[in-house]
C-alpha cells in the first residue's frame, strides 16, 4: 500500500534525477556521515569516556582473535560468557583485525554502523514515501542525536542492534507500504531481524510480533507480503544457530547468563519506583535530542499550524507503535537506561522530520532556525573559553589555533542555517556536536591521558614478563584497561585482592593500582616503580588553583592517578 502523494513525490524525484539534483541530498548525508566519524575518531582512540561493560566485549574479541574459538566468548580471565549473543564480538575483532587490539581496534566497528545508519535512515524515510528533503532532514537529525552520537562511541551490543533493526524496518515498511516487488524488502526485513538476535537478544523477536500484529490490524493486501519463505527460512537459520550450538555446548551457562541476563536481570526488583524510573528515562532518550524540533512544533500549532505526518501516510502509525512499545517494553525492567530505547531513534528522527518539514515555510521553522542560531551561539562560547583556559596546559600556538577553527567552523555553520532549506540548515547544526568533541578533545587529552591502564601496559610491555610470569592485583575495569592497550586478551593472570593468590613464587611482576597493595608488597621486599596517568578526579579547588597560577600542567602532575609495578627479587 502506498502512501498519499507517493505519485507526486516520485514524478517530482524523476525530473530531480534528470536535472542532476537528486544526488545533493546524499552528498550531504555522506559528508555528515564522514563528520561523525571523524568528530569521534580521537575520543573512540582513546579512553577518556569508557563504559564499564566495554570490557567484556573487548577482552571477549581478543580473545577470540588470539584462540581462533568465534563461538565461545570468554571473559579476560578465561572464563566462558554467554549473556549476550556473539555479534559485537565478531565486529569488535573484525575492527582489531584492522586496527589491532586497543581502543580504536575495539570501536572501529561501532563507528563505522554508526556512519552507516545515516544514509539508512535517509532510505527508510524514502521507503516510507516522504521525499528528499524530508529523508535529508531525518539524516541531520540523527546526526545530531545526543544518545546516537554516545551509542556510536561505545563499543556495546547496542549499536548492532539498532543498526540490525534499523535495516529490517526498512524491510518491513517497504512490504507492507511500497508497490515495488517484495524480494529485496523481505530480504533487508529477515536479515535485520537476524542481526539484531545475534547483537543482543531477544527485542527483534518483540518487531516481529508487532510487524505482524500492525498488518493484521491496519493494513490491506500488503500483509500477505509478510510471508517470505526463503528470507524468513535463512533468517532462522541465521539468528538460532548459535543459541542451539551454546545450548548443546554450554546449557547451564545458557540458563545461568542469557536467560538471567535478557529476562530475570531485567525484571528483579521491579516496583513502582523503577517503573517510573525506567519510564521517564525512556522518554527523555528519545524527547531531550529533540527538544528544539519538538519546541518548534509547539510553536506552530500556538500559531496556527498543524504539523502534518500525512507525507509518510501509514508508515507513520507503525513507526510511532513501535516506539511506544519499546517504551513501553523497557518501562518493566529494573534498571533505567537511555541506551534500552534506542532502537527507536531513528524512527523517531523520521517522525520529527516528517512533522518539520510539513511546517517548513512558517513560523515554527523560523523559529527553529532562531533556536538552531542561539545554540550555536552558546556553544561557540563554551567552546572558545574552553579553548582559552586551554592554553593554561597545551602551548598558546595550539590553544589559539584551534580558537581560529572553532570561530571558523561557527561562522560556516551559521551561514548554512540561514538557509533556505530547513533540512540543509539542520544538517548544518548536526555538525556541531561532534566538531565541539573535535577541537575540545586535545584539552581533554592534555587533563585526562593517559589513562593508568595505558601506563601500566607500557610499563609491562617494557618489562617483557609474560603471562604466565606476570599478576595484576586490582580493580577489573583497570585490569580490563591495561590489556587492552598491551594489546591481547590475556596478558597477565588477575586478582582483586592478594588473599586470592594460593602461590606468589611464580609471578616476577605485580602490578596494582592500589597503593596499600604496592605498600604491602614493597614491605616484603618486592622493588617498586611507580607509573604517572592523567587526572582522574579533577575537583573544584584544585582546578581553579591550577587556573590560578595558570599552570594545569603542574596541578595534573600534582593529581595524577598513579599506579604501581612491583618486580620480585
Amino acid at each position: 500500500m502506498d502512501s498519499p502523494g507517493t505519485a507526486i513525490l516520485e514524478r517530482d524525484d524523476d525530473r530531480r534525477t534528470r536535472s542532476g539534483a537528486a544526488s545533493g541530498p546524499l552528498l550531504i548525508v555522506a559528508v555528515l556521515a564522514l563528520t561523525l566519524f571523524v568528530g569521534l575518531l580521537p575520543f573512540a582512540s582513546t579512553l577518556i569516556i569508557h563504559h564499564p561493560d566495554e570490557r567484556h566485549y573487548s577482552d571477549g574479541a581478543a580473545i577470540m582473535l588470539e584462540t581462533g574459538d568465534w563461538l565461545t566468548p570468554r571473559t579476560g580471565a578465561g572464563e566462558v560468557r554467554v549473556r549476550k549473543p556473539p555479534l559485537t564480538y565478531w565486529i569488535e575483532a573484525a575492527g582489531m583485525t584492522v586496527a589491532g587490539i586497543g581502543p580504536l581496534g575495539a570501536r572501529l566497528g561501532n563507528l563505522l554502523l554508526g556512519a552507516a545508519m545515516l544514509p539508512l535512515v535517509y532510505l527508510l524515510a524514502r521507503t516510507a514515501g516522504g521525499g528528499r528533503q524530508t529523508a535529508l532532514l531525518s539524516a541531520a537529525l540523527l546526526a545530531g542525536n545526543l544518545v546516537f552520537i554516545l551509542s556510536t562511541l561505545h563499543a556495546l551490543p547496542d549499536q548492532a542492534l539498532t543498526f540490525g533493526l534499523l535495516v529490517s524496518a526498512i524491510g518491513f515498511t517497504g512490504l507492507l507500504f511500497r508497490p515495488e516487488p517484495a524480494g529485496r524488502y523481505a530480504w533487508l526485513a529477515y536479515g535485520g531481524l537476524a542481526v539484531g538476535v545475534l547483537a543482543k537478544g531477544f527485542l527483534p523477536v518483540a518487531f516481529l510480533v508487532y510487524t505482524v500484529g500492525f498488518a493484521l490490524l491496519h493494513v490491506g493486501t500488503g500483509r500477505r507480503r509478510l510471508w517470505q519463505p526463503l528470507p524468513i527460512l535463512a533468517c532462522l537459520l541465521l539468528s538460532c544457530g548459535w543459541f542451539v550450538y551454546q545450548s548443546l555446548n554450554q546449557p547451564a551457562g545458557m540458563a545461568d547468563q542469557l536467560l538471567y541476563d535478557q529476562l530475570v536481570n531485567k525484571l528483579r526488583g521491579i516496583g513502582p519506583g523503577t517503573m517510573l524510573s525506567s519510564l521517564v528515562s525512556g522518554l527523555t532518550g528519545l524527547i531531550a535530542p529533540n527538544a528544539l524540533v519538538l519546541l518548534a512544533l509547539a510553536y506552530g500549532l500556538r500559531r496556527g499550524e498543524r504539523p502534518s505526518l500525512s507525507e509518510i501516510g501509514g508508515a507513520a502509525r507503525y513507526f510511532l507503535g513501535w516506539c511506544a512499545l519499546i517504551v513501553l517494553i523497557f518501562t518493566f525492567s529494573a534498571y533505567s537506561t537511555h541506551r534500552y530505547v534506542l532502537p527507536a531513534v531513528p524512527l523517531v528522527t523520521v517522525l520529527a522530520a516528517t512533522a518539520m518539514q510539513s511546517l517548513a515555510a512558517g513560523p515554527a521553522a523560523a523559529l527553529l532556525r532562531a533556536a538552531f542560531k542561539a545554540t550555536l551561539a552558546l556553544a561557540t562560547l563554551l567552546l572558545v573559553g574552553l579553548l582559552v583556559v586551554s592554553t593554561a596546559i597545551l602551548p598558546a600556538w595550539q590553544g589559539l589555533g584551534l580558537i581560529v577553527l572553532a570561530l571558523a567552523g561557527a561562522a560556516l555553520i551559521w551561514r548554512l542555517v540561514g538557509s533556505p532549506s530547513l533540512p540543509v540548515a539542520a544538517a548544518a547544526m548536526s555538525v556541531l556536536p561532534n566538531g565541539l568533541l573535535f577541537l575540545a578533545f586535545p584539552v581533554f587529552g592534555a587533563l585526562f591521558l593517559p589513562d593508568v591502564g595505558k601506563a601500566l601496559a607500557t610499563a609491562l610491555r617494557q618489562a617483557q614478563a609474560g603471562y604466565e610470569r606476570t599478576l595484576f592485583v586490582g580493580d577489573e575495569m583497570t585490569a580490563a584497561q591495561t590489556r587492552l592497550h598491551l594489546g591481547t586478551g590475556r596478558g597477565f593472570h588477575q586478582a582483586e585482592r592478594l588473599g586470592e593468590v594460593e602461590d606468589f613464587s611464580r609471578f616476577a611482576i605485580v602490578a596494582t593500582d592500589k597503593r596499600e597493595l604496592a605498600d604491602a608488597l614493597e614491605a616484603t621486599g618486592y622493588a617498586r616503580a611507580e607509573v604517572r596517568a592523567g587526572w582522574r578526579d579533577i575537583h573544584g579547588y584544585d582546578f581553579r588553583a591550577g587556573l590560578a597560577r595558570w599552570d594545569l600542567a603542574a596541578q595534573r602532575e600534582k593529581n595524577a592517578k598513579l599506579g604501581y609495578v612491583l618486580t620480585r627479587p
